[in-house]
């Protein structure tokens, strides 16, 4: 901890200005309400709302402050501080997918009233205070990874370390905190392992967790093991393949046999394949008759089809976080492979997309 008895330091945001930007002004990395210009950028985005229609800069954007990480893959918008009742506010955080222009609409995360926020450099992790404590939220899903409590007053500033490592915050109380985000280096020193292979298969297992915290905490101990984790990650993970059309058309069929394991088998089945196979889907439940395999095929489509990556390709989305850590030669050889499959596979567009940063 650093202690800094004239209040905060406001240094902290020229510092540490690597991880996330201001739009229209990327060099310093700080954000300010939206003026006119930045209406105007927000305006030539196309950002859609949840209904799909594009979205109203009216007074409900007044005092608004725009996010984006350094990849610029998301835009964020915390609107609000006009009061909407007694007890409640209409400060929000919302993100939107820069490439698609669609509002992620599973992201609502608590506190209900962030005052200011910051994305890591990867865009994967998002900072937002929570008065006296600060929180890492985990974008693709929408749930908190982290939590760290210190402050005896409000934190008004804070952001990533320029290794990724630590997250440094300032508060209304005079204090400076370096708080260790890996969980893994509380004196502030990175130390490297050597994991057993029953250990990366354990590590493995937790990337696919529902808890974000226990992922977190799994990410990190891969990435503390470089060589091992890439080697292991290498024979892991398999080029997105388009399904052949005659197994797809089982696994569908399947959804409507009488057994319930068999159904539930063919369910998952088509899960894992992820969002490439939602055109077949669609064509399959226009074709059908049967009302209750509509109804099934209903229910896989939307979970395919909303802005929360599926659980089935959670795992392997972490894993390239892990690869894209680790940023080492064989590590990007690995995404690179990863980068050659089926285009239309979340897989392939997510190893693209770290490539391209």
């Amino acid at each position: 901890m650093i202690h800094c008895p004239r209040g905060p330091l406001h240094v902290l945001d020229r510092v540490f200005r690597r991880e996330s930007k201001h739009i229209g002004e990327p060099s310093e990395g700080r954000l300010h309400p939206v003026g006119f210009e930045t209406t105007n950028w927000l305006q030539s985005q196309g950002l859609l709302d949840a209904n799909g229609l594009p979205i109203q800069l009216d007074g409900t954007f007044a005092g608004a402050e725009v996010y984006s990480p350094a990849n610029g893959r998301y835009i964020a918008i915390r609107t609000g501080g006009r009061k909407i009742s007694e007890d409640e506010t209409s400060v929000r955080l919302r993100i939107w997918d820069a490439e698609t222009k669609k509002l992620l609409t599973h992201f609502n995360p608590q506190p209900l009233y962030p005052e200011c926020a910051r994305f890591s450099a990867n865009g994967r992790v998002i900072l937002i205070n929570d008065y006296f404590a600060i929180s890492a939220w985990e974008v693709a899903t929408g749930r908190e990874r982290v939590r760290f409590k210190g402050h005896f007053d409000r934190v008004s500033t804070m952001c990533f370390t320029p290794d990724g490592r630590g997250i440094v915050s300032g508060g209304d109380d005079s204090q400076v905190f370096l708080w260790d985000y890996t969980g893994r280096c509380p004196d502030g020193i990175w130390t490297t392992v050597k994991h057993a292979p029953e250990q990366r298969g354990a590590l493995w297992k937790g990337l696919a967790s529902d808890d974000a915290a226990e992922a977190h905490r799994a990410i990190w101990e891969l990435v503390a093991d470089p060589d091992g984790t890439t080697k292991f990650l290498d024979r892991k993970m398999q080029l997105a393949k388009l399904a052949e059309a005659d197994l797809l058309a089982k696994c569908i069929d399947r959804l409507s046999g009488p057994a319930f394991a068999d159904r539930e088998k063919a369910t998952n089945e088509l899960r894992s394949f992820g969002d490439m196979i939602l055109p077949q889907l669609h064509a399959a439940r226009k074709k059908t008759t049967d009302a209750e395999l509509r109804e099934r095929l209903d229910r896989i489509i939307q979970e395919l089809g909303q802005s929360a990556i599926a659980n089935s390709q959670l795992q392997q989305v972490r894993a390239l976080e892990v690869l894209e850590t680790i940023g080492t030669k064989e590590a990007k050889q690995v995404l690179e492979k990863l980068a050659r499959g089926e285009a239309s596979a979340r897989l392939t567009r997510e190893a693209k997309f770290v490539l391209g940063r």
